[in-house]
């Protein structure tokens, strides 16, 4: 069974895993914002995703992970990504395979972090990762993780750590 949601999308904990897609675009969880306190994001589908998302400590300064994963997919995130202060944005968990493009117009508070933990972050050739990268605090590439700037017109990364792939 498929249910529309209306409005928003708010995730504090556990697993939402978006698995629907009409016409290429991932529709499970309507047109509205999506909200990340902490939990994951799992698409288990091919498509884009229009949804805006913004991850944000519940209360700052005490830290939250919101994560993204795209499995053994590849997903596009054409709308806006924005990281809150004191918040880390994790791409992946170890053992993914799949692609998560970035197209959207993002931004990161300087008091953010960047994971990438498995699969590959990819920028949509529009400087979509480096609005992320070079704002937040540190970008973080995993063992077997890719950060894949895509030949992006505009390329940088503030306090890169790990021991992944990055390629300009």
């Amino acid at each position: 069974a498929r249910i529309n949601i209306l409005g928003g999308t708010a995730i504090s904990a556990g697993t939402l895993v978006a698995q629907h897609a009409t016409a290429g675009a991932i529709d499970a969880l309507g047109t509205g914002p999506v909200t990340m306190t902490n939990g994951t994001l799992q698409f288990d589908v091919n498509g884009t995703f229009n949804n805006s998302i913004t991850t944000s400590s519940p209360s700052p300064p005490d830290p939250a992970t919101a994560v993204i994963s795209a499995g053994s997919h590849k997903v596009e995130l054409a709308n806006t990504v924005t990281t809150g202060a004191a918040s880390t944005l994790q791409f992946g968990v170890s053992g993914d395979t799949g692609t998560i493009a970035l197209s959207g117009a993002n931004s990161a508070d300087a008091a953010s972090s960047l994971v990438v933990a498995g699969g590959t972050l990819k920028d949509g050739g529009n400087a979509a990762v480096t609005a992320l990268a070079f704002s937040a605090a540190s970008t973080t590439v995993n063992t077997g993780a890719t950060l894949d700037f895509n030949n992006s017109f505009n390329q940088a990364i503030r306090n890169l750590n790990g021991s992944g792939s990055v390629k300009m």
